[in-house]
């Protein structure tokens, strides 16, 4: 199975410059926990959670109006997929990178959807076909992104 046959295609993005508080109400208002932050050229730089926001905000002693996107995303290289990608190919981008969620770009590299472990634990089935993945694939993808990580140093120097 092909990441496009099971991405979420309606997604919401900000940009660099959105504050914190847009963020926030996009991602109540589209039951979402991440937002992708694009460029101008509706290329995706970076995923920003609602922790990332909460944590965000502690750090900077600062209301969420006041801050914006690109102060708390992290900088690192952001993970991406392509919809034409077979879903195996994705879940080891996410098992390696320990992410919940991947950007799907096109091949000009724009945000044309999102693949979420959510959708992967939908779709998963008790053995591995070429329609689809394994429990035992997604579970092993899930049990990896779980463990806890260090906090990423970038973040550290927000204080």
């Amino acid at each position: 199975m092909k990441v496009n046959q099971l991405m979420q295609t309606q997604v919401k993005s900000c940009q660099p410059d959105t504050n914190l508080e847009v963020v926030a109400m996009l991602m109540w208002n589209n039951d979402c926990g991440a937002i992708p932050v694009v460029n101008e050229d509706s290329r995706p730089i970076a995923m920003l959670t609602d922790r990332d926001i909460s944590i965000g905000s502690a750090i900077k002693h600062k209301p969420l109006w006041d801050i914006n996107a690109h102060q708390v995303c992290d900088s690192s290289e952001l993970l991406s997929c392509h919809g034409e990608d077979d879903l195996q190919a994705a879940l080891s981008i996410m098992h390696a990178g320990q992410v919940r969620r991947l950007p799907v770009v096109d091949d000009q590299g724009k945000l044309v959807g999102i693949l979420s472990m959510d959708d992967l634990i939908l779709a998963a089935t008790p053995k591995k076909t070429k329609a689809a993945v394994s429990y035992a694939e997604v579970m092993s993808t899930l049990k990896n992104v779980s463990i806890p990580v260090k906090p990423n140093a970038s973040i550290l120097a927000m204080q």
